[in-house]
């Protein structure tokens, strides 16, 4: 939560999108369909609460549901950015298991974030993968192993900003990035996903 999370403006489109798919969807419903998952240490789901009933139905009427989406993301956007942290550290591919076994199979996940595990099986920081390649050959493989070629079958993960950090981080090489998204996108094809990277620079 350092910088405080914010829904990347991309991301927001397209949960926008996703609610005008669902037109005539009752809140409850909506919510339900969708899932955000914190890539802390532990991974873990950020509940969504509708208790205070700001969040809107999804009407049928075009200009209506727009208006609705957008108060909706205001809403989210609230939410997720007072969420204090449950753990330390950062563990995106088991954040991505996670948010997998949350949602619909074929789902799209959105992953927002650097990719900089410090934990887990894809560990940047101990295990020397951004300057090994048979480190990274290795991990893979033992992934794919683990968890089979099926698992992430008809998934597609999207990637916003993988390799990009922010302060206290110090920004990586560019070989250094490539190395990361190389190494994400070959684990994602090898447990069956479609791995999408969106490598614009972002900051935050």
């Amino acid at each position: 939560n350092t910088p405080a999370v914010r829904l990347d403006p991309n991301i927001s489109d397209q949960l926008v999108e996703t609610m005008l798919l669902h037109k005539g969807a009752d809140v409850d419903e909506l919510l339900s369909g969708l899932v955000f998952v914190s890539a802390v240490g532990v991974p873990t789901v950020i509940p969504i609460s509708n208790d205070d009933e700001r969040f809107k139905d999804i009407g049928r009427n075009r200009l209506n549901a727009e208006r609705a989406a957008q108060k909706n993301i205001v809403q989210l956007q609230k939410q997720i950015s007072n969420v204090a942290p449950t753990d330390n550290g950062a563990d995106y591919f088991e954040a991505i298991l996670l948010a997998s076994q949350n949602v619909e199979p074929g789902s799209n996940l959105l992953v927002l974030g650097s990719g900089l595990s410090d934990t887990g099986e894809l560990n940047f920081a101990h295990n020397n993968l951004l300057m090994d390649e048979e480190e990274r050959s290795l991990a893979v493989e033992e992934i794919r192993e683990e968890y089979g070629a099926g698992y992430l079958r008809g998934f597609t993960v999207t990637f916003y900003g993988l390799g990009d950090t922010v302060a206290p981080q110090a920004p990586l090489e560019a070989k250094q990035k490539e190395v990361i998204r190389e190494t994400y996108s070959k684990v994602i094809s090898s447990l069956g996903g479609r791995p999408v990277l969106v490598s614009k620079t972002r900051t935050g």
